[in-house]
């Protein structure tokens, strides 16, 4: 609920939000908690994920279409955005303590000890990451990219006993879903850059939580299905 929206910023709110809620599936829900702390952690999981994509200009697909034209980068971004995300996503993950704090140090697991997962080699998991920033700082450069797939596919061939399938419909269809959002905001900024800077303040701040909430909407939606 830190970490994870954090990354959003990184890995697109998409994926983070895929990966956040499998987490909490796998070490939270199973421990069967109250239906009200449930749905507040689902809640307070979408609203840190919709702010904890503000650190940097090429994740959020609100930022991705106005980054551009707009030349706003990765300081820009972490000086007037970003710090105050990670302010209030750490102050709303406190209240949420402080509110459920009983029932959270009372949650246990009720079969301690069997059926444990194997532990992941640690080389597993850091090739993982390393893929991942590697993908985000040569992000400009599609051969360098493509290098860094293939050598991941043949890595995760070549360790499959520690690798979970891979299924490369979502990726694929998150990537020209962003694609897409870049080409249509290139092409629209003749329009778009006006009428967002004639809003006021407050308008432009209900704006933002709309486009926001249709982007949360699509993600809550794949994950429902």
């Amino acid at each position: 609920l830190t970490v994870g929206p954090l990354l959003g910023s990184f890995i697109t709110e998409p994926a983070a939000m895929t990966i956040c809620a499998l987490l909490l599936l796998e070490r939270f829900y199973k421990l069967q908690p109250s239906m009200m702390l449930r749905y507040a952690t689902l809640g307070l999981l979408f609203v840190n994920i919709s702010v904890g994509g503000t650190l940097s200009h090429f994740a959020a697909p609100p930022v991705v279409m106005v980054a551009t034209a707009w030349k706003w980068d990765m300081s820009f971004m972490f000086f007037n955005f970003g710090w105050k995300a990670i302010i209030g996503i750490l102050f709303a993950n406190i209240l949420f303590f402080a509110v459920f704090s009983r029932e959270l140090l009372g949650l246990k697991p009720r079969d301690e000890g069997k059926n444990e997962p194997a532990r992941i080699p640690l080389y597993i998991t850091a090739v993982h990451l390393l893929t991942i920033g590697w993908t985000v700082l040569n992000a400009h450069s599609p051969a360098l990219v493509i290098f860094g797939l293939l050598f991941f596919l043949a890595f995760v061939v070549a360790t499959d006993r520690h690798q979970y399938a891979i299924a490369l419909r979502p990726p694929m269809l998150v990537g020209f879903f962003l694609a897409a959002l870049v080409i249509h905001g290139g092409c629209q900024k003749w329009w778009i850059s006006p009428v967002l800077s004639g809003l006021g303040e407050y308008q432009l701040m209900f704006g933002a939580m709309a486009l926001t909430a249709v982007n949360d909407n699509a993600a809550i939606t794949y994950l429902a299905t």
